[in-house]
């Protein structure tokens, strides 16, 4: 007998059919049922999709996880959120290309969560004697407030600050060129 996956659901949906100036998002769950009901997540907070400015997508048992489609703009970034779900759980892409889901953290102790960006997404070009910073924290909807973070020199000057976010269930993603030096 063949394991079923979310892929194998009825209501997996046909292509859509993007307009000139979006491109197809897909969200693919590879997770089969045996996989969903093993023990992997701890059910205080259901696993989710989000994308940003839109509202989530709760999968409270395996027959709700159905794969995705969305048009997004190909020259915005927009960000993919999953949570509660390995990275081996599902797959994404964009306008027809397989988009790396990066690495993964812990949103509330134990679940993972993803933030995955798509479209015309722009990093800091650093120079020869700088080193990117990437920082992704969590902006969840708990009942405690998510601090920020603050990168200081070592004078104590502040030269990177996380803003907290009004979004909730999203990661905030910040990139920023740093000396290579001792100096922070």
């Amino acid at each position: 007998m063949l394991a079923q996956t979310a892929e194998d659901s009825p209501a997996a949906a046909a292509l859509l059919t993007c307009n000139g100036t979006d491109a197809l998002l897909q969200v693919k769950y590879t997770i089969t049922e045996d996989g969903w009901t093993s023990g992997f997540v701890s059910y205080k907070y259901p696993p989710f999709l989000k994308l940003q400015g839109n509202m989530v997508r709760f999968y409270d048992t395996f027959a709700d996880l159905t794969d995705y489609e969305a048009c997004l703009p190909r020259v915005e970034c927009s960000e993919v959120v999953v949570g509660g779900l390995p990275t081996d759980a599902y797959k994404l892409s964009f306008d027809g290309k397989a988009v790396d889901i990066g690495q993964a953290f812990p949103y509330d102790d134990n679940n993972p969560v993803t933030s995955t960006e798509v479209g015309t997404c722009t990093k800091p070009v650093c120079k020869d004697t700088e080193a990117l910073l990437e920082i992704q924290y969590w902006n969840g909807d708990f009942s405690h407030t998510v601090l920020a973070f603050r990168v200081e020199d070592k004078d104590g000057n502040t030269i990177l600050q996380g803003e907290e976010s009004d979004e909730s269930y999203s990661v905030n993603n910040t990139y920023t060129c740093l000396p290579k030096n001792d100096s922070c």
